[in-house]
């Protein structure tokens, strides 16, 4: 297997990236629901009028072999308005897992005020969230984690 790389996709990665999701979650959610989202939280998305996508794939020998990404939203909080990103879909296969964590770097290349939230992290994924400073709420109701202002 050739070097792997890590870039921000686009959106002519979306079917190659649907089809590399497909088969990280058994088939269990078919590429076709995958571009949908990816039009939903990219193409559709009202709290992001340029439509850039937000993430990046590890490929390497032109195949997609890791993924992670998130979608602009907004979210009130104590009556003040912040820009919310939410966290998704973070699949990285075995073979390139060192890669992993260069997948989650665009969240750190935002401009705050703003919130990251992440409402399905395992225990594993939320101490590698903690170990990089993001903080859970008090009341542990979702997984909140706050990115710097």
């Amino acid at each position: 297997m050739e070097k792997p790389t890590i870039r921000p996709f686009t959106e002519s990665d979306f079917k190659k990236i649907s089809i590399f999701l497909e088969q990280q979650t058994n088939k269990h959610i078919k590429k076709e629901i995958w571009e949908k989202l990816f039009i939903k939280w990219w193409i559709k998305n009202p709290f992001n009028p340029s439509k850039k996508t937000s993430g990046h794939i590890i490929e390497s020998g032109g195949e997609v072999r890791g993924f992670h990404c998130y979608f602009k939203s907004i979210k009130e909080v104590n009556g003040k308005y912040f820009d919310t990103y939410n966290a998704s879909s973070w699949y990285v296969e075995k073979s390139v897992r060192k890669y992993s964590l260069g997948v989650i770097k665009s969240f750190f290349s935002e401009e705050g005020p703003g919130i990251l939230i992440n409402t399905t992290s395992t225990p594993q994924v939320r101490k590698i969230y903690e170990s990089f400073k993001f903080s859970v709420p008090k009341d542990n109701a979702s997984d909140f984690f706050s990115i710097m202002p």
